[in-house]
């Protein structure tokens, strides 16, 4: 599955999961209903500045729309947790395991985020 494709996809489900309407979708991306529906079908593509607000407005990571391992990833960021837990509960030292995730954003030339979803993508990319 295309990048594309992947984000469709993830929008939809999460809206149709929400109960959402297409306009309340479009509404937080800043964005008319009929451009909103030109990017579901594809014939648009959806800028990295919009699904940064849809994240933002949904308290989600950007990482949910854009990575085709999302759900691997989330699973392996669990287990991890799990164990620190664990580690804290018997007191016990030992090495734990990191999982470092590298994302490519694609990003338009000419792009200006406002400062606090600025500063939000610049948190999401150093952690």
């Amino acid at each position: 599955m295309e990048l594309k494709e992947h984000i469709i996809m993830r929008i939809e489900q999460l809206r149709n999961k929400l109960n959402y309407t297409q306009s309340d979708f479009a509404d937080i991306m800043n964005m008319h209903r009929v451009n909103y529906n030109k990017r579901i079908q594809g014939q648009a593509e959806f800028k990295a500045v919009e699904i940064a607000l849809l994240a933002e407005e949904l308290d989600l990571s950007t990482d949910y729309f854009l990575n085709l391992n999302y759900d691997t990833q989330e699973q392996v960021r669990l287990a991890y947790i799990k164990e620190l837990e664990g580690l804290n509960k018997t007191k016990t030292q030992k090495a734990t395991p990191r999982v470092n995730v590298v994302m490519n954003l694609p990003v338009e030339e000419g792009v200006v985020f406002n400062a606090e979803i600025e500063k939000k993508i610049l948190d999401l990319i150093s952690n």
